[in-house]
């Protein structure tokens, strides 16, 4: 009885750590794939090149897919990559674009509440 805990732990330890590895390797392949990305690529070009995003954020004309990129980062800023869609067209990648993108929206809503 005791070998086979041992046994049901050893295959749900290399289980458990098959799965991190997989999804570690998807983020890789999406993290190479951003060299491809070019600026004013349409919008059906970045699915196709990088496939469907892990989630998407929208606001006006502006709409950021958001790609796994290190599965394994301690902060979950890190794991992530927003690509910056504009009127339908790549205006740029990173957090970069995403914190100063949100940073505009939030004082444009300021603004509104203030009329």
């Amino acid at each position: 009885m005791r070998y086979f805990r041992l046994l049901v732990v050893i295959s749900l330890t290399i289980t458990v750590s098959g799965c991190g590895i997989a999804r570690q390797v998807e983020s890789s392949r999406a993290r190479d794939k951003l060299v491809y990305l070019q600026v004013g690529m349409d919008r059906d070009a970045v699915l196709l090149l990088m496939g469907k995003p892990y989630t998407r954020e929208a606001f006006g004309d502006t709409e950021y897919l958001f790609y796994e990129t290190n599965h394994w980062a301690n902060a979950e800023y890190k794991r992530y990559t927003p690509i910056l869609m504009k009127n339908g067209k790549v205006a740029g990648w990173g957090m970069k674009y995403y914190n100063d993108s949100s940073a505009q929206k939030r004082k444009a809503d300021i603004q509104l509440k203030g009329q």
